[in-house]
C-alpha cells in the first residue's frame, strides 16, 4: 500500500525493474528489483461509537482472510475475541476512546481505528450514583448505591434481586463467564450498567 524508493527512483506498481549503477572503476552494476505491491484490505470497524462508561460493546469487521488480527483499545480493555474478527471491549469510566485493529501478514501491516465517545445525558450523569468495583471480575463485585438491584443474564433471565442501601456484595461466582446487566431502581429512575465476569 505504500511506495518504495531505491536510489532515488520510486516504485508503486508490481513488476521487475532494472537500475544501472555506474562503478567508480569503470565496472557498472546492474541492479534487478522485484516489486510486489499489496493494496490495503480497506476494512471498516463496525460497532457503537456512542458508548456508556463502564460498559461492554462488540466490534467487528468483515475478515478478508490471510491476516493475523490484533485488537487494542484506548480507555478500554479487550475482554474476549482477541485474534478474531469479532471482539468485546469493556470501556472504563473515562467516557470515550478509540478501538483499533491491526492486520498483518508476511509482507505488510495495516491498522484501522474507530473513535468512540460517551453519551452525555441525565442518565449517564446519574450513573455516578452507582459504582461497581472491580469490573471486570471473576464474580465478586462491590456495588454502591441506593435502591433495588436486579441482575439479568444475556438471555434476560433474572439472576438475583436485592435491596441496596450503601455498599453491598454481588456474587456471580457460580454463574458462567459473560456480560450481565445490572439495574438499580431508584426513586427517580432505573440506572443500568454491565457486569463483566471472566
Amino acid at each position: 500500500g505504500e511506495p518504495i524508493t531505491i536510489n532515488g527512483t520510486t516504485y508503486t506498481q508490481t513488476g521487475q525493474y532494472n537500475q544501472l549503477l555506474p562503478g567508480s572503476t569503470g565496472c557498472d552494476t546492474l541492479l534487478t528489483i522485484y516489486v510486489q505491491a499489496e493494496s490495503s484490505p480497506g476494512i471498516d470497524i463496525l460497532g457503537n461509537t456512542t458508548i456508556s462508561p463502564n460498559s461492554g460493546e462488540d466490534y467487528a469487521f468483515v475478515n478478508p482472510g490471510g491476516y493475523s488480527i490484533t485488537w487494542a483499545a484506548v480507555n478500554g480493555t479487550v475482554i474476549s475475541g482477541q485474534g478474531t474478527s469479532l471482539v468485546t471491549i469493556f470501556w472504563d469510566a473515562t467516557g470515550g476512546g478509540e478501538v483499533s485493529v491491526t492486520l498483518s501478514n508476511n509482507n505488510c501491516t495495516f491498522t484501522y481505528t474507530l473513535a468512540v465517545g460517551s453519551f452525555v445525558g441525565i442518565e449517564d450523569q446519574e450513573l455516578n450514583a452507582l459504582s461497581i468495583h472491580p469490573n471486570p471480575s471473576t464474580g465478586i463485585y462491590q456495588v454502591n448505591g441506593n435502591g433495588t438491584i436486579t441482575v439479568l443474564n444475556a438471555l434476560g433471565e433474572l439472576i438475583l434481586s436485592k435491596n441496596l442501601s450503601g455498599i453491598a456484595t454481588i456474587d456471580l461466582s457460580t454463574q458462567a463467564n459473560g456480560i450481565y446487566t445490572l439495574q438499580l431502581q431508584t426513586k427517580k429512575e432505573t440506572l443500568t450498567s454491565k457486569l463483566i465476569k471472566r
